[in-house]
């Protein structure tokens, strides 16, 4: 595994790329996409 969190990401040991937004890109190119709620701000108390 390769992480880099400044960059926002992580490559896993089975090659999938996963993303801070929770997303993924699969080895074939396959993209899974955000299951990140839409219009929430981390920054809003």
């Amino acid at each position: 595994m390769s992480a880099h969190p400044e960059q926002g990401w992580n490559l896993r040991c089975n090659g999938i790329l996963s993303f801070e937004d929770n997303g993924q890109l699969l080895p074939d190119g396959t993209v899974i996409a955000s299951q990140r709620p839409v219009g929430l701000d981390r920054t809003a108390a």
